[in-house]
């Protein structure tokens, strides 16, 4: 991508979202140059779908490239209406970029999630390559689009 369009992501809500509201703080004049932001922070599960918040027609814009990722069994988007802690504070602000987040399993992330068993052995490797897999594609391909999905608030100004 050639032009000054930015994508954000965000992990890490455990210290108070102290660098989201940073960086929303710092940036707030520049998120209409913001094509989308995502967060990837509930554990190492397979990866199941994706959610997207965006205007109109973005999910429709957003399925045709993220059919390569069938053969995970994720290539479904549902629409969101919000996306995770860390993208709060842009999404307070005018016209918030379009929020994309993948969906994984959690079956057992609340089993040990910030306790003392919190520990690697708990990670199935291959769940994990496969979620790495899903969200480094998604976020290749909207990085890639030669179009931008259409912002949350767009829905606003048609109605």
């Amino acid at each position: 991508m050639q032009t000054e369009e930015q994508l954000l992501l965000f992990i890490n809500e455990e210290n108070g979202i102290a660098g989201a509201k940073a960086y929303a703080l710092a940036h707030a004049r520049e998120v209409g140059k913001h094509v989308a932001m995502s967060e990837c922070d509930i554990g190492a599960g397979a990866p199941l779908s994706f959610t997207l918040h965006s205007g109109p027609g973005g999910a429709a814009l957003l399925r045709p490239r993220l059919q390569a990722l069938e053969t995970l069994g994720c290539s479904a988007i549902a629409e969101a209406d919000h996306g995770g802690a860390d993208l709060s504070p842009l999404q307070k602000l005018p016209d918030p970029p379009p929020v994309l987040e993948l969906v994984q399993d959690t079956t057992h992330y609340f089993d040990w999630h910030h306790s003392a068993a919190d520990t690697l052995d708990k990670v199935d490797p291959r769940a994990l390559a496969e979620a790495c897999a899903a969200f480094t594609f998604a976020i290749w391909t909207l990085a890639d689009m030669p179009e931008t999905l259409p912002r949350p608030g767009s829905a606003k100004e048609e109605k």
